[in-house]
């Protein structure tokens, strides 16, 4: 008898929720909206904190022994967490590699992919990029990620939702299959055009309890109305009374999937058509044993069991599942090329026609010599450099949350995702540096006086570099804070005019005056724009207009003294910056996925 409750609510959301599914049975779960069926999936796997009872899959309880439960339940979200970017093959063989367990050699899941694809009858688009499938297919696709490991327990949370009555229709003759193939399937659904496939049939009133169990045919019956619509709305205006709703000889039953009892391996009750003397009761009764009579005509669907059992596998390392995930963002930036231009040609363009514009000079300078727009190129060279890279990490996390919510219930470790995100990203980040460093260099002049022993283009790539994957570090932790993309956009836009506050050219936070201006200088020494200023102004010989002006009297800022000691310290903070962010956004993501509603 289970019930379940929300952390922060004060009744529960599930009372006293009772059934069994036999091995290789399909359970349909229907009732209202906010009677508790998708919170009953989210309960089973582990992610509500307040669940009273037992659920017990092949003798393993699934809420005491998570580990082994992740390895014999999968679930199919309502929202598709799939990549758009990537083919429904090359989507599968990668999540193959992180499913399966890492012995598993590359033949064995090969194999399996190309039998998942044939047995889900998606292998003509196998090719075809998912974000140009039907919904129908999306949803194959879904279905096929998850019984890649071969499960003991299949949830579906909405799977036909948006599908029109054939594709519908499809949609639970494909789950029949799989269900008589071996796997137990519960699926949580809306729509009661084919409840007829389903061996059993839990309906949840308004109040979160059981209201019915049974088969779908006697459902009827029990309620005492016509049609599905009517029982749904009995559901919505009246609690549950399970002692009144059940059919005769059915009791409620304890809380375990997938393990036979006597009564429910006969089916018995599954072609009995309702006792009413109504003649359209009758004919739809008619109808439903049909439906049920032809849809066993299709083979069941079931997978050559893994060489490896289930419950033996052991969860891919740290480093195994970086692999994994990086070489999946190299495979989502080459099928999207020209999102890559856009981010490593156009971007790099545009910040270096600013920073060409805003001085005549370009960077060089000096006492002797002085260019009195060297700090606004600086300036406008180090903003663009900043927020372009930004832009690079700050929709990574928040854009895949649904597709890191799913592999975290495959035991894919936060950490990973993190540094796979990184790894990805510094290439690019550098790339992007490069770019706006040899065109603007080849329109305008570099610096006339830098640290003697390092060319030019070197030296100041180092510094805009590093600034770079610091500035792409910090994206990254604005995408794993962030709820939404709206919401990162909110928070890309802050730190942005932050960051340039903060650079220490627009500002004299060397000179800081009041309270003001200390705590300026306080918080300006974690923001990656004031290291990089402070690297690029220590190599080319920075001397503000200001101290120009004043004939020496006025001292320049300290942190840009051009010497070795200042360069490799300022360096230095950004690779701290760039680690800090790493790992603040590596855990923080681990709370968020060990946090339990």
């Amino acid at each position: 008898h289970m019930t379940v409750r929300y952390r922060r609510r004060a009744e529960p959301t599930i009372r006293d929720v009772s059934f069994t599914v036999p091995a290789g049975g399909l359970l349909a779960v229907v009732g209202p909206s906010g009677s508790g069926k998708s919170t009953l999936c989210a309960a089973i796997l582990g992610e509500i904190e307040q669940v009273r009872g037992r659920v017990r899959l092949d003798g393993v309880d699934l809420l005491r022994d998570r580990s082994v439960g992740r390895r014999l339940v999968s679930f199919v979200p309502q929202r598709d967490a799939l990549h758009e970017e990537l083919t429904p093959r090359r989507a599968l063989a990668l999540t193959a590699a992180l499913r399966l367990a890492p012995q598993v050699r590359r033949t064995e899941r090969n194999r399996r992919v190309r039998e998942v694809l044939r047995l889900l009858e998606i292998g003509e688009h196998a090719d075809t990029r998912i974000g140009q499938l039907s919904g129908g297919q999306r949803k194959r696709v879904a279905v096929a990620m998850e019984l890649l490991s071969d499960p003991r327990l299949l949830m579906l949370d909405e799977p036909n939702a948006g599908l029109d009555e054939g594709l519908d229709r499809l949609m639970m003759r494909l789950l029949r299959r799989i269900a008589d193939g071996g796997c137990t399937v519960l699926i949580i659904t809306h729509s009661t055009a084919n409840l007829a496939l389903a061996d059993h049939v839990l309906a949840l009133d308004a109040a979160g309890q059981t209201a019915y169990y049974g088969s779908a045919e006697a459902m009827l019956e029990a309620f005492g109305v016509h049609n599905y619509a009517e029982a749904m709305q009995a559901l919505r205006n009246r609690p549950g009374d399970p002692r009144r709703l059940m059919p005769p000889g059915k009791p409620a039953r304890r809380t375990r999937l997938g393990e036979p009892s006597p009564s429910d391996t006969k089916r018995s009750g599954m072609n009995t058509p309702p006792n009413g003397s109504d003649p359209a009761v009758r004919h739809r009764a008619s109808e439903r044993r049909r439906d049920r009579r032809d849809a066993p005509s299709a083979p069941a669907l079931a997978l050559a069991p893994t060489m490896i059992p289930v419950t033996t596998r052991r969860s891919p390392g740290v480093g195994h599942c970086v692999r994994v995930l990086t070489a999946r963002e190299f495979w989502r930036a080459v099928a999207s090329p020209l999102t890559l231009g856009r981010g490593l040609i156009l971007l790099p363009l545009l910040g270096c026609l600013l920073t060409v514009w805003a001085s005549d000079g370009g960077l060089a300078g000096s006492v002797t010599s002085p260019n009195r727009m060297q700090g606004a190129a600086m300036s406008v060279l180090i903003t663009s450099i900043t927020f372009f890279a930004m832009a690079l990490s700050f929709s990574t996390v928040v854009g895949d949350r649904a597709v890191i919510e799913r592999e975290n219930r495959w035991g894919v470790p936060p950490v990973a995702v993190v540094l796979s995100k990184v790894a990805s990203l510094i290439g690019p980040a550098l790339l992007q540096t490069v770019m706006t460093l040899a065109v603007y260099l080849a329109v305008r002049r570099g610096p006339d006086h830098v640290i003697a022993g390092t060319p030019v283009w070197a030296g100041l790539g180092v510094c805009l570099g590093l600034l770079g994957v610091a500035s792409m570090c910090l994206g990254l932790l604005i995408s794993t804070a962030s709820p939404s993309l709206e919401r990162a956009v909110f928070l890309l836009m802050g730190s942005i005019a932050v960051l340039v506050t903060l650079n220490g050219l627009l500002i004299p936070l060397g000179h800081p005056s009041g309270f003001g201006g200390h705590t300026l200088a306080t918080l300006s020494q974690f923001a990656p724009t004031r290291w990089g200023t402070a690297a690029l102004a220590a190599y080319v010989g920075y001397v503000p207009i200001y101290v120009i002006d004043a004939g020496g009297r006025i001292t320049s800022d300290a942190w840009w003294t051009q010497d070795t000691h200042h360069l490799v310290r300022a360096l230095l903070a950004l690779v701290v910056l760039a680690a800090a962010a790493a790992v603040s956004a590596a855990e923080l993501l681990s709370r968020q996925s060990r946090r339990r509603r």
